[in-house]
């Protein structure tokens, strides 16, 4: 009786929510066919997503790309609060002191770019630091894309060149010092989201070589309940590997839901764990009453 009725809630659950079970967010990452391994990480919850691209020849640029994302999904901008750019910058700045003690120890460079996204109400912050890019599409104009994070460039800053470095590179990253991040790492951008506006979040082995033209359509999928979020991602990454992208290769995907689809994606995920429950109450059942036939391997 229990499994009948967590099975009527499930189906009903399915058949009232707009977008597909599990896809209004998602992040996928994975590694570049000319990379020893992965540096990237990718991360999405229900109202946030964060993308770090790990900078260096050595595995600590992955280190240092899994540092600043673990203090940022700790952050969280405060509605019609002005300290918001302040405690991003403490987070940031958190993040750069336990990198360089790290790369300290471990006597090598290692840092990340990064860029982040967070919905509050109908206002979503951005915060970017390096070349990691964040986009939306609008229900409103759904033949237009707006890009959300900065350009963080020499050539945009207007800074000089460091060695090894070309004018296009990223002068702005975490892990090597407030005078590498800037001011600019904690600036909090504001931009008006609605329901059902989609959000983007590429690390440059993604955005480099996937142009617009190819994103539209697959945002407006997403947008529309047609795509998943994490095909999505799938599709971005992939794109990229076609075109020629031996970078890791990193993309996060969020779709603004209402309340309500906040409402059943809460439910969604209580009833999965209830009926693996009813499943593993139903076993112990079967169990007892048939103790002289134990289960095969496989079907633990």
């Amino acid at each position: 009786m229990l499994r009948d009725a967590v099975e009527n809630g499930v189906n009903y659950v399915a058949q009232r929510r707009r977008f597909r079970l599990g896809g209004q967010h998602a992040a996928e990452s994975e590694r570049g066919s000319g990379r020893p391994e992965n540096q990237d990480v990718a991360w999405s919850s229900a109202k946030s997503l964060i993308v770090a691209d790990g900078v260096g020849s050595t595995a600590l640029g992955g280190v240092a790309a899994r540092v600043a994302v673990a203090h940022l999904r700790r952050f969280q901008p405060r509605a019609g609060t002005a300290d918001n750019e302040a405690r991003l910058r403490n987070t940031l700045l958190m993040a750069d002191t336990e990198i360089r003690a790290v790369t300290e120890v471990a006597a090598r460079n290692g840092c990340t770019v990064l860029a982040a996204a967070w919905r509050v109400g109908d206002r979503l912050y951005v915060a970017n630091c390096g070349d990691v890019e964040i986009l939306i599409w609008r229900q409103s104009t759904p033949d237009q894309i707006q890009r959300c994070s900065a350009d963080h460039s020499f050539r945009a800053l207007g800074i000089a060149v460091k060695p090894g470095y070309d004018d296009g590179a990223p002068a702005r990253q975490i892990g090597n010092g407030p005078r590498w991040m800037g001011d600019e790492a904690a600036a909090l951008r504001s931009y008006p989201i609605a329901n059902g506006d989609v959000v983007l979040a590429m690390s440059d082995g993604v955005h480099r070589f996937v142009q617009e033209s190819a994103l539209l359509p697959i945002l407006m999928a997403v947008g529309e309940g047609a795509l998943a979020a994490s095909q999505a991602c799938r599709c971005l990454n992939g794109a990229a590997l076609v075109a020629g992208s031996d970078d890791d290769r990193s993309s996060a995907v969020l779709v603004a839901g209402s309340s309500a689809d906040e409402w059943h994606h809460r439910v969604w995920n209580t009833l999965r764990r209830l009926a693996w429950r009813s499943s593993q109450a139903d076993r112990a059942m079967q169990d007892q009453a048939n103790p002289a036939m134990p289960r095969s391997r496989a079907s633990r």
